[in-house]
């Protein structure tokens, strides 16, 4: 049997901020990036409640590990487990409507917004 997916979750983490330190000296551009710290247990099952489903259990090994990621592409940041579920209630903050009008067929309540 392979690895847990927590470990796995793990290295994929460390590897990325491995390669944008690299990509950060090679260009010489400073990394500002936070890391922030393992999103509290309560905000996950609060995540999970607040959009009505079990996580993935990729993304809830990764909420543990590290709690959203800053730029992790260069531009979109991972929300934190909290953005997350305030994103994805209806309300002022709630991006799935606008998500929904412009693919079509998905509904908004099928939707979980989880980077901007």
């Amino acid at each position: 049997m392979g690895k847990p997916i927590e470990s796995r979750v793990q290295q994929a983490v460390d590897e990325l901020k491995e390669a944008i330190a690299s990509f950060s000296a090679f260009y010489e551009l400073p990394d500002t990036r936070e890391h922030p710290p393992a999103a509290p247990r309560e905000e996950i099952d609060a995540l999970a409640k607040a959009i009505g489903r079990p996580l993935p259990p990729s993304f809830e090994a990764f909420l543990a590990i590290q709690d959203g990621f800053q730029e992790v592409d260069g531009h979109a940041d991972i929300l934190s487990a909290s953005d997350i579920a305030r994103r994805n209630q209806s309300g002022p903050d709630d991006v799935r409507a606008d998500v929904a009008r412009r693919v079509t067929g998905v509904q908004a309540e099928n939707i979980v917004v989880i980077g901007c």
